[in-house]
């Protein structure tokens, strides 16, 4: 089955490092398929925020393969607590998507280890 998945980065400790989209939803033609469009625009949104408002750019690598459908936000060291509300709004952008599409969006949380 087709479908993006999400997978939410937290260290040991739970706190948050980052996330990472890949695939496509397939609920759509390409340039009308609406998951696809939310997807992307609440991961560059986010990642836009946490350049632009908060302290984390310096802190923060992010990767973009735009024809693998993948795209990476990963914090270095813990991020900020600005950076940590703009995440944790993006999760629930992502939490409600994989609700009302589940058959199109799977989010994981995953383990990472800190720096």
């Amino acid at each position: 089955m087709i479908m993006i998945n999400i997978e939410i980065y937290k260290d040991e400790r739970g706190i948050l490092k980052g996330f990472r989209t890949s695939g496509h939803s397939e609920y759509a033609e390409e340039g009308h398929d609406i998951i696809c469009s939310a997807v992307s625009a609440l991961e560059i949104t986010i990642a836009n925020g946490i350049i632009t408002y908060t302290e984390d750019g310096k802190n923060t690598d992010i990767s973009m393969m735009e024809d693998e459908g993948i795209f990476e936000l990963y914090f270095r060291s813990a991020p900020s607590r600005e950076a940590e509300i703009l995440l944790n709004t993006l999760i629930s952008g992502f939490e409600s998507m994989e609700r009302e599409y589940p058959s199109n969006v799977k989010l994981d949380y995953k383990e990472v280890r800190s720096c």
